[in-house]
């Protein structure tokens, strides 16, 4: 004989278990939180983000911010917010200065090269 918990009971009837909601408003469950993206990522994504970051240049690494509540992990619409803008900005820096470096190169052709990564035909 199998026991099935009753929805209202274990729910609210609102469909989520209220054994796993954080604490306090404002947080989101990683799972959920990928629905705030504009384009599709995968809830693995998130998670790396949050443990390992993500790797700008060679010597800089951002994290997405979260926070743990009984054992699961959560984060907040603004801290995906400010993740986004400090990825984007530091890629962006990372860009501009490579760029640099290349139009400092006495030869263009080179910097071509170095830019597209083949060689420029003549």
């Amino acid at each position: 004989m199998t026991t099935t918990k009753k929805q209202t009971s274990e729910t609210g009837g609102e469909g989520r278990d209220k054994r796993y909601a954080p604490p306090v408003e404002g947080y989101l469950p990683l799972y959920e939180a990928v629905k705030l993206w504009p384009v599709k990522i995968a809830k693995g994504s998130m998670w790396r983000w949050a443990q390992t970051g993500v790797m700008v240049g060679h010597t800089r690494r951002i994290r997405l911010q979260t926070r743990t509540f009984g054992g699961r992990l959560y984060t907040r619409k603004d801290w995906i917010d400010e993740f986004v803008a400090c990825v984007q900005a530091a890629t962006d820096a990372e860009r501009n200065k490579k760029i640099a470096e290349l139009q400092a190169l006495p030869d263009h052709d080179e910097a071509m090269r170095q830019i597209n990564g083949k060689e420029v035909r003549r």
